[in-house]
């Protein structure tokens, strides 16, 4: 049996207080863009897995919304999702990891369930993928 492939795409969200509109950062040293480019920047992004004929593709990767109501409230953290990319490109079996607060894990699930890839090849042939993601949310 193969061990499980985790390949981290490392999304960060920020989100700014004294704004209405949310920022997402994407990477560990992206600057603060609004959703549509900082989605456009993720999925040009290219991640390697060891494993793939070439790397995973994203297509469609919605960030979740960071309600104006949870920022109001301060509520912060990191949530660490680990899913699978299905052999179509279609993503299975989120788990969240760790004990981020229950509002924002509910959050990046939703967010994570609509997420399309091209599907993962290995040797030319469609196969599945561990992939791990992580959220974080900021307040500037």
């Amino acid at each position: 049996m193969r061990p499980t492939l985790l390949l981290a795409l490392s999304v960060l969200l920020a989100a700014g207080c004294s704004t209405e509109a949310t920022k997402y950062r994407v990477g560990s040293s992206g600057v603060l863009q609004a959703r549509e480019p900082a989605q456009q920047t993720h999925m040009a992004s290219t991640a390697t897995a060891d494993r793939l004929d070439v790397p995973l593709k994203p297509i469609s990767t919605p960030f979740p919304e960071y309600p104006s109501s949870l920022r109001d409230d301060g509520l912060v953290g990191r949530v660490r999702v680990r899913f699978v990319v299905e052999s179509n490109g279609t993503v299975s079996n989120p788990v969240v990891l760790g004990s981020p607060p229950p509002e924002l894990a509910a959050i990046s699930l939703r967010s994570i369930m609509q997420w399309r890839f091209e599907p993962p090849l290995r040797g030319g042939k469609p196969g599945r993928v561990a992939v791990e993601q992580v959220f974080a949310f900021e307040l500037d």
